[in-house]
This record gives structure tokens, C-alpha cells and sequence, in this order.
């Protein structure tokens, strides 16, 4: 795949935008060959990871993060040592002291493990591609190497290390040449030099990191299991190969009718597609029956490739709601109306927002083509949550926007950014 053109010669992107850092861990994941240097030590550790890939199993089972997600934090956090809890390394049948601190103490590893995928948010999650992985893995280690920010580290000498001292680091961790990327990620590929923080609230600009970084363990552990990690590393759309176009259309029937979607709505969006991008599907499309009240999961996600449906709550436009009864009644596509509108959008580019992360959408439609005029988006919203939906047989509404709770919203936007299409409908 060509080298995204705005990627910097430091091969890192000095941001936390999903959709930017999506290009950086998809390109270099494709560059990627086992250097000798560090491939030794990736292949011990990928033959220890397959040799106990069912437990790992076990806590995908639990929480839907793929094994080798899970195998790659052990490795990192914990050195593979079933002693040691994903959430820093601790013990797991003791309280941790290392951030997290205060944690624990939990009844298994397994039990441990699930705990640390849960609380940090990584649990039922659909979108498991390349962009996501990593960029999951390396914000799970922190966002320092990305941005920077912290300065004035305290330093301690750590034995005969070299670069290791002690004293006080003044610098931030981007303040090196070439600026630093995250050894946690990158370590054992030439995308990484030097630089590491080896305990809590420390780094040292010259030392380098001992175990390899996750992309060349996975790199190497899909060798060893025998497993292709990623199905494919793509642009905006995935091209589909393989089964008759038909099937797709069937697929996504069948998902349709089982949370009671009118097939209409699926051949209206699937005739669109054809018109968009011949020949190219998303993985993720998605319908909302505003027909529905607002205290109903009345937005769901299709996967066409695992085959699976997600719903959710999904608050619509003050102005479409005269009532105040949760019941949308009324829908526009002139500005400053607050309403929602109805009909077939693309979902288009993230953008951090007053909202946090968000997703621009075009109407595709004359029912909603001023969707972008008018600023109507997809963001999170703190009035959207199960606990008013059921005390209040209703949620909050937007000004035309569709939005979801926080942990809902972040899953939306990952899965149909880029190309997918939503339809609305009543």
C-alpha cells in the first residue's frame, strides 16, 4: 500500500486523532520484516503466547478482544508471567502499587485479566482492524510518546543500564531527535531509535527498551499461530473479493431482520452503495428507526463480515420531539431547525469537537442533504445513558445530531468512519 502522503519522515504523527493514526499503524504494519536483531526474542515470546492461547480464549470470551490483543499486553505488562496482571505488571492476587494503584486483589489471572480489558473500556468492541489494535494498544501504555505534554521526569540509575541516570529529565518525551515514537509499539522495528520511561513517571531520553514493542511480537506471532491477524489494510471502503455480490445483500438482510429493520431500508442503502462506490463495501452499516421512542436501542450496527448486530440508544433532534415525550414526530433538513433528518447518509471524517471525538456525515439524499450545512454529526452526549432511559422512559435530545452515550459513541464513530453508510428512517 503507498505511504500516506501527509505521514512526517519520523514515520509518527504527533496527534491522538484516530482517523490520522489509523494511516501511520496500517502502513507501517504492511513495511514490517523481522529484523534479526530482535527476532529471537519475538519468536520465544510468540511460541509462549500460542502454547497458552487458551487462556487468553478464555478472556476473549469474556470481553470480545481478540486473544492475541490480550497476549500482546500480557507480554508487555507482565513479561508473560501469570503472576503479573495486565492492568501494570502487579501481582494479581495482591493490591497493585503501580499505576493503576489500588486495584485488586482478583480470584484468578483470567479474573484479572477481564477486569483490565473491562475497565479500560476495550470489552465488546467491534472494530478489532489494524488502525484500532494499535492504536488501543498504544494509548492502553499511555499517550505520552504521542504528544508529549509531562515534563521535569524523575530519573534513578537502573544498575549497569546504559542510559539510565540519576536526576531530572526537563524535557518532555517528544523533546528528542528524531522525535521519539513509542517503544511499547515500535521497539525491535526501524521505527524506533531510543527513548523509554522504564517505571512510573520517569524517562530516559538514551536508554532503549529491552522486550520487543507489540507490532513485530504480532508481526511474528501471526507466523507462529498461523492466523492473519487483519483482514485487510484499506482506504475508506473495504473492496469486497470473494462470494457473489448478492451474498453481501443477503448477509445484511438477515442481520436486518433479526432486530426488525425493513429489508427496504437495507436494499435502498445497498442500491446506494452501488451508485457511491461500485463494486466497494463497507464492513459496518447502520439503521435508526426514528419511528421507535428514545428510551428504545433503536440505532444498530451491521457487521456483513462477523455477521453480528449491535443496538443502541440513540437520541434525535429537540426540534422533532413537540411533545417532550421521547417520540419523534417532525423532521427537517432546513438549518436551525434542531430537527433530525430522515434518509441515507455516508459517514465521512472525525474531528475533535466540542463533544469529544465526532463524525462528520454527508446526506445523500434531498431529505438530508444540508447534513453537513447544518452541522449534523455523530458525538457523544452525557443526556444519552440507559439509567435516564429508564427512569425517565426517554433520553436527552440534540440539535439534529445523532448521539449516543460516551462508550457507545467511541464504538460508533471506529466502526463507520471512513465510508459507511446510515440510514434513518420512520
Amino acid at each position: 500500500m503507498p505511504r500516506p502522503e501527509d505521514l512526517p519522515e519520523s514515520n509518527h504523527y504527533a496527534t491522538v486523532d484516530p482517523n490520522i493514526l489509523s494511516r501511520e499503524y496500517t502502513w507501517l504494519w504492511s513495511q514490517l520484516s523481522v529484523p534479526t536483531s530482535k527476532g529471537t526474542e519475538a519468536s520465544r515470546a510468540a511460541t509462549v503466547a500460542v502454547a497458552n492461547k487458551a487462556r487468553y480464549q478464555t478472556v476473549s470470551s469474556a470481553t470480545g478482544a481478540p486473544w492475541y490483543f490480550i497476549a500482546a499486553i500480557h507480554y508487555r505488562e507482565a513479561s508473560q508471567s501469570w503472576k503479573g496482571c495486565l492492568h501494570n505488571g502487579d501481582r494479581w492476587d495482591m493490591v497493585t502499587v503501580h499505576v493503576p494503584s489500588g486495584l485488586g486483589p482478583w480470584q484468578s489471572w483470567e479474573d484479572a485479566a477481564i477486569d483490565a480489558i473491562q475497565r479500560e473500556g476495550y470489552a465488546n468492541l467491534l472494530d478489532w482492524s489494524c488502525g484500532a489494535l494499535f492504536r488501543r494498544l498504544e494509548f492502553y501504555n499511555g499517550k505520552g510518546y504521542r504528544v508529549g505534554g509531562v515534563k521535569n521526569f524523575v530519573c534513578r540509575k537502573q544498575g549497569n543500564r546504559i542510559g539510565t541516570f540519576d536526576g531530572i529529565y526537563k524535557g518532555s518525551m517528544q523533546d528528542t531527535t528524531p522525535r521519539n515514537a513509542s517503544p511499547y509499539i515500535y521497539n525491535g522495528t526501524p521505527f524506533y531509535r531510543k527513548g523509554i520511561s522504564i517505571e512510573d513517571h520517569s524517562f530516559y531520553p538514551d536508554a532503549i527498551d529491552d522486550n520487543v514493542g507489540v507490532m513485530l511480537f504480532l508481526k511474528v506471532l501471526e507466523g507462529v499461530a498461523g492466523e492473519s491477524f487483519f483482514q485487510a489494510a484499506t482506504g475508506d471502503v473495504v473492496e469486497f473479493i470473494g462470494a457473489p455480490e448478492e451474498d453481501i445483500a443477503s448477509t445484511l438482510s438477515s442481520l436486518a431482520d433479526s432486530v426488525g429493520v425493513p429489508r427496504s431500508v437495507i436494499e435502498d442503502m445497498y442500491s446506494l452503495q452501488q451508485v457511491v462506490h461500485p463494486g466497494k463495501f463497507p464492513r459496518f452499516w447502520a439503521a435508526c428507526n426514528f419511528k421507535e421512542r428514545s428510551d428504545q436501542k433503536r440505532f444498530h450496527v451491521f457487521d456483513r463480515i462477523a455477521k453480528t448486530v449491535v443496538s443502541m440508544l440513540c437520541a434525535h433532534g429537540q426540534g422533532s420531539e413537540p411533545d417532550h415525550d421521547g417520540l419523534a414526530k417532525i423532521f427537517s433538513n432546513i438549518p436551525n431547525s434542531n430537527q433530525s433528518s430522515l434518509g441515507i447518509f455516508r459517514c465521512s471524517e472525525t474531528y475533535m469537537g466540542k463533544h469529544g471525538l465526532s463524525l462528520r456525515i454527508d446526506g445523500l439524499e434531498p431529505s438530508n442533504s444540508n447534513a453537513r450545512e447544518r452541522s449534523v454529526v455523530i458525538h457523544s452526549a452525557g443526556y444519552v445513558s440507559e439509567e435516564l432511559a429508564l427512569k425517565y422512559k426517554r433520553v436527552g435530545c440534540s440539535n439534529g445530531c445523532f448521539a449516543f452515550s460516551e462508550s457507545d459513541a467511541t464504538n460508533v464513530i471506529q466502526q463507520l468512519e471512513g465510508g459507511s453508510l446510515l440510514a434513518a428512517y420512520f
